[in-house]
Parts: structure tokens; C-alpha cells; sequence
């Protein structure tokens, strides 16, 4: 919060409101942790959006795996001849 005020060049408390007008207006997502002081911008995922990541992560893991196995199978049915 203090640097966000330095930052805005307004005093902590018309920083505050500013950023509390911001949030109810809802053009900006942000929490405000009074006591700490600090400001947090970053929205929480959803349970549902961690599943969605999770699964496509998952998807590419899987992707990789069966590239990985078609080449590993590729090769040892052909082997090369040493030079």
C-alpha cells in the first residue's frame, strides 16, 4: 500500500478510496489487507479454473509421453548401424 501511494502520489488514505472505487466500480480486481498494508491485484482461481489448468497440463504430460514412446519404438525397431 505504501508504495502504490508513493506510486499515485496521493496521500494513504485518498489512496485507499481511490483503489476502493476502483474495485466497487469493478475495474480493477484487488484486496486490501489493512493491518499488512499490502494490496494483492491478483484475482483467485476458481476451483473450477485450477481443474481446467490442471487437466491441460495433464493433456500435454500425456501428449509428450506418447511422442516420447513413438520414437523410443521407432528407433528400436530400426536401430542404426554404428559408423
Amino acid at each position: 500500500m505504501q508504495r502504490l501511494t508513493e506510486l499515485l502520489d496521493l496521500s494513504a488514505v485518498m489512496t485507499e478510496r481511490t483503489l476502493c472505487k476502483l474495485v466497487t466500480d469493478k475495474t480493477v480486481y484487488a484486496r486490501i489487507d489493512r493491518p499488512a498494508g499490502i494490496v494483492t491485484f491478483k484475482q483467485k482461481k476458481t476451483n473450477y479454473k485450477i481443474l481446467n489448468e490442471w487437466s491441460g497440463d495433464v493433456s500435454k504430460i500425456l501428449s509428450l509421453v506418447e511422442k516420447t514412446s513413438h520414437l523410443v519404438s521407432k528407433v528400436s525397431h530400426n536401430p542404426r548401424p554404428i559408423a
